[in-house]
């Protein structure tokens, strides 16, 4: 970790992770949050607590439209509290309005890996997706993939992590993080990019 990283920084916005199922977004977020002294929530279980239904119980019930909404109604409620380290469902920001909600009330970071990387760490992960039970999973995967990218590449941070270590993913972020904080405002963020690739260290 660098120096000022050695302290807990306090921020005064919240920062959202967005990314492709299988990025890697509770796991840093819940890292984030320990290192900044943030709370942190993600939007599935915290959906999952006021519905009292699981996020498959909810496709299979209502559909994936009202799970968007549902999500939406989460960030509003989310972003309207104390500054947060958000975890967020792969389509939660895959949405123009709900994108620009977040991009003008919390500092949103994208998390990118290629497919093939999201595919092989989805496949071998224990978690029933409803969006994977559906026929020719894989196919369907990369293209609702290149579908979402427009969206999340409209962060201004953008952190690719196809071979990146977590422990250097989370420094990556955090000097992000700290750099924004010390330098502007969150609604001062420019949508120009600071895209960290693996190449940087």
């Amino acid at each position: 970790m660098s120096k000022k990283q050695d302290v807990a920084v306090p921020i005064d916005f919240s920062v959202v992770l967005t990314g492709y199922m299988g990025a890697g977004k509770t796991t840093l977020a819940r890292r984030l949050s320990e290192c900044l002294e943030c709370p942190f929530v993600d939007t599935d279980l915290w959906i999952e607590s006021e519905k009292g239904l699981s996020v498959s119980e909810i496709f299979t019930q209502f559909g994936e439209s009202a799970f968007r909404d549902f999500e939406k109604e989460a960030l509003i409620k989310l972003l309207s509290q104390k500054p947060q380290i958000i975890a967020t469902g792969g389509g939660l920001l895959a949405q123009t309005e709900t994108l620009q909600y977040a991009l003008g009330h919390a500092l949103v970071v994208y998390l990118k890996a290629s497919p093939e990387v999201l595919w092989q760490r989805v496949a071998s992960a224990q978690h029933n997706r409803p969006l994977l039970s559906v026929e020719r999973p894989y196919e369907q995967f990369v293209e609702r993939y290149h579908q979402r990218q427009p969206y999340y590449e409209q962060a201004p941070i953008i952190v690719c992590t196809d071979a990146l270590p977590e422990a250097k993913t989370l420094e990556a972020l955090l000097d992000a993080i700290i750099t924004y904080r010390q330098t502007r405002s969150v609604a001062a963020l420019p949508l120009s990019q600071l895209v960290l690739p693996p190449t940087d260290f």
